[in-house]
């Protein structure tokens, strides 16, 4: 079903080249949002046609598509428009309406058409274009091109716990794992590997076995330690099969860079320790006499040669840690689901508080607030507190930071919320020097708490504004701001590296989802992914602290 998404997108898409209706066009790209919110695998198609978003007209076509795995109209627009022009409109930068002047005008019928057309500065010389224009296109293609052999990880970490879940009942197996790339965390991920522990005589029958399994499209190679093949929606993937003797170097092995490893192996002989075998990761540490090191930290080897190294790899922040929810947006602005059901949610995963950041006025297209509306709302959460739901809601709101640095309401009405996320939304283009003066200002803005997306980077489509990092983090930590990791997986904004780099300085930090519906919520474990590679500690993240301390803390970045 997650074809389906796309393939909704995609005739929107069609339909706006085409000029078609705009009302018909915007509730199919309503709909596929909804849909690419959700886990479709868990929903019948009764409850995919209820979800917020979806339409008696796209509802069809939802209908269709779960009824024959393809789409009428899609194939007819494809014979106006060809599939190739389609990509085009994939390269950031370049929307459905900019496509169809390149198309028609330029004659421009793929990527490599327009590649070429830049070479030569056609489109340099295209009315509406121009040589930024152009240069731009040039970078999108370049980043595309990179993209395409990258995956998100939530959605290599979906159909890589679906596999596990479908193998771990087959017989012979003594268990299955994911490792490489997922396990560590990484940013994003060319391919899913696991590690499947059997004895040598049934990885035949279970090669057999796992090729049918339906999360398994495309056998690619097998042999007698593993098997490739791609997932449904075209995931590279990887299945090491091992005997229980060699499970802990091996797993070790796939679950580290190579170069960790074999900077582990080094320290090992430097030891006298000759021969390895453990029946876990912490046994093989406990052997070398080192404490036992995450995945997360293991991309770099100079991490084993720390003499904090007991302080470094303990206490690392852990889900289990979080207390409250920040960042979160409802049916005020663009939220799927409103204050009440995020709230309810949020109490379910064991939170103490959230804080309500919708959109503020100046992002109109998101349904920002208005002063009005903030009152309104305010009075909603007034009640929900009153009502004493089992959870704290905080007034919060995402202030734009506008192009002058400046947040997005008066004084007197950012003093109306118990927090503000400040971001930028819009201006990308900015010089460095005046996109650091730019957020420079809104951190020294009292009414600031936090710094949200602070690059604006979405991953494998656009990359972050530049800035003086140094100048930033110097402004957060003298006035006492929060700088935000953002764990939707489009974005993980801040990076590991940057992550560290403000904990090094003092700085803390908050792991905020972003979310804009209540399985939005969920995505929490992309961001501690993020902080755990930065090697930060619990006790330096704003949200893992209890409802009173967190209360204080925040009072202390608007004083």
């Amino acid at each position: 079903m997650e074809a389906l998404v796309s393939v909704l997108f995609d005739i929107a898409t069609l339909l706006e080249m085409l000029d078609e209706n705009p009302f018909k066009i915007r509730a199919i790209q309503s709909a596929a949002r909804a849909l690419e919110d959700a886990d479709l695998t868990a929903l019948g198609l009764e409850e995919i046609l209820a979800l917020p978003g979806v339409g008696k007209g796209t509802g069809e076509l939802i209908a269709e598509f779960h009824e024959t795995g393809s789409i009428r109209q899609y194939h007819e627009l494809l014979q106006r428009i060809p599939e190739s022009v389609l990509e085009v409109t994939r390269l950031r930068g370049l929307g459905a309406k900019k496509v169809r002047v390149l198309w028609q005008e330029l004659g421009i019928l793929s990527i490599a058409d327009l590649h070429a057309a830049c070479e030569s500065g056609r489109v340099a010389a295209q009315k509406g274009f121009g040589a930024k224009t152009q240069t731009n296109i040039l970078e999108a293609i370049a980043q595309y091109r990179t993209a395409e052999s990258r995956f998100h990880l939530h959605r290599a970490t979906r159909e890589a716990e679906r596999l596990c879940k479908q193998i771990r009942p087959l017989a012979g197996v003594q268990g299955v794992e994911i490792c490489g790339g997922l396990r560590c965390g990484e940013e994003t991920v060319s391919h899913i590997e696991l590690w499947l522990c059997c004895l040598p005589e049934d990885v035949p029958r279970l090669q057999t076995e796992i090729a049918n399994l339906p999360e398994i499209s495309h056998i690619t190679t097998h042999n007698a330690v593993s098997m490739q093949f791609s997932t449904p929606s075209g995931i590279p993937t990887t299945i090491e099969f091992s005997p229980r003797s060699a499970f802990s170097l091996r797993f070790h092995a796939l679950s580290s860079d190579e170069h960790f490893h074999a900077a582990l192996l080094q320290y090992c002989l430097s030891k006298n320790v000759a021969t390895l075998s453990a029946e876990s990761e912490e046994d093989l540490y406990r052997q070398v006499g080192l404490p036992y090191i995450p995945p997360e930290l293991r991309s770099n080897p100079d991490v084993l040669l720390r003499s904090d190294i007991h302080a470094a790899v303990t206490n690392l922040v852990d889900i289990s840690h979080l207390r409250g929810t920040l960042h979160v947006h409802t049916t005020w602005s663009d939220g799927k689901h409103s204050v009440r059901q995020m709230a309810e949610r949020a109490r379910a995963l064991g939170y103490e508080y959230i804080a309500i950041c919708d959109h503020s006025k100046t992002a109109v297209y998101a349904n920002g607030l208005t002063e009005e509306r903030v009152k309104r709302q305010h009075e909603e959460i007034d009640a929900l507190n009153a009502e004493n739901v089992g959870i704290h809601i905080l007034k919060g709101i995402e202030s734009d930071i506008l192009s002058d640095g400046a947040l997005d309401y008066s004084d007197a009405v950012l003093e109306t919320f118990d927090m503000v996320v400040a971001s930028v939304h819009t201006a990308f283009t900015m010089t460095p020097e005046a996109m650091t003066a730019r957020l420079m200002r809104a951190l020294q803005h009292p009414a600031t708490t936090i710094l949200g997306h602070p690059t604006g980077r979405l991953l494998l489509k656009r990359k972050g504004y530049t800035f003086d990092i140094n100048a930033i983090l110097e402004t957060a930590l003298k006035h006492k701001k929060i700088i935000e990791i953002n764990a939707n997986p489009h974005r993980l904004d801040f990076s590991a590296e940057n992550a560290a780099k403000a904990h090094r300085m003092g700085i803390t930090l908050s792991i905020n989802t972003d979310a804009h519906n209540c399985d939005d919520l969920e995505l929490m474990r992309y961001g501690v992914l993020v902080a755990r590679r930065a090697g930060i500690r619990s006790d330096a993240i704003l949200n893992s602290l209890g409802w009173e301390e967190f209360r204080e803390r925040i009072q202390q970045s608007r004083s």
